[in-house]
């Protein structure tokens, strides 16, 4: 299905804007009162509290663009990066719905381009984002990048008594054991570490660390969903991934996020105007 045929089905949709997106928006309504272009968007959505498909398709070509944002101002008072997240997730969701004839619900898979991979592919002997100081195993591992339809990501942070990376913060994964599937794998590790079970899980793509390939999964979980970690974590939290950058994370943990969410290569934060610069 071409995407000017998915566009005339999605034409008339119209989707309400999260609760925390529209406080952010009154927040920055205070801090940045003086940026009228700014001021007339945050109006505007303020005031309907909701999104058509149009809507939708403005601001993800304002959010395309981050370098031509006039000011850091107007980026929040357009939602920020909650926003940016929350519209590009819609609409892929809603893009793939369409042409795959299921509910909307039941997916939230953008296309990834594998050819942004060739920064991993190459690093043979390289950590991956699983639990590598368990033993081996031919099979290799998995990973699974968990995100709430609010556009945040459930990071678990690795005990001080593991062995490898203590007290970083990781994905949910592990090793996966002889004669298992890949797929069967990651539901088992879902299930143990964080105690949950999950629905339409999709294999985003493979990357091969010398002799082991490293399978990584993408999954929707309730922003409410009952996490229970178990002694290989110290704790458990939802992030956004403005948040995620801050973090001490094990290596190349942002990249995957930014290869599956955003189908590119990370760069650095997505907005990098200085916070001082002065606005309009």
């Amino acid at each position: 299905m071409q995407l000017n045929e998915t566009n005339s089905k999605l034409y008339g949709n119209v989707y309400e804007i999260p609760e925390s997106i529209l406080n952010a928006i009154k927040v920055a309504m205070t801090n940045h009162s003086t940026n009228r272009n700014g001021m007339r968007r945050a109006k505007f959505l303020l005031n309907n509290k909701k999104c058509t498909y149009a809507t939708m398709k403005r601001l993800k070509n304002f959010f395309d663009y981050p370098d031509k944002i006039p000011t850091v101002g107007e980026f929040h008072l357009a939602g920020g990066e909650d926003m940016m997240n929350w519209v590009n997730l819609t609409l892929q969701r809603e893009r793939e719905a369409v042409k795959s004839g299921k509910e909307a619900t039941q997916t939230l898979d953008p296309v990834l381009n594998t050819g942004t991979l060739k920064v991993q592919k190459d690093a043979a002997g390289a950590p991956s984002l699983n639990e590598v100081d368990k033993e081996p195993v031919s099979a290799g591992g998995c990973c699974a990048i968990l995100v709430t339809p609010q556009s945040k990501l459930l990071l678990v942070k690795r005990s001080a008594e593991s062995r490898w990376m203590p007290n970083k913060w990781g994905f949910v994964g592990g090793k996966i054991e002889a004669n298992e599937q890949p797929d069967a794998a990651i539901r088992r590790e879902i299930k143990e570490e964080v105690g949950l079970e999950v629905n339409h899980l999709i294999e985003k793509f493979k990357i091969v660390r010398g002799d082991k390939p490293e399978y990584v999964f993408y999954s929707i979980v309730p922003a409410d969903a009952p996490v229970k970690i178990n002694k290989e974590s110290s704790e458990f939290n939802f992030f956004t991934l403005q948040e995620i950058e801050k973090l001490d994370t094990v290596p190349n943990l942002i990249d995957y996020v930014s290869l599956v969410l955003y189908n590119k290569e990370y760069t650095g934060s997505i907005y990098n105007k200085s916070q001082s610069e002065e606005e309009n």
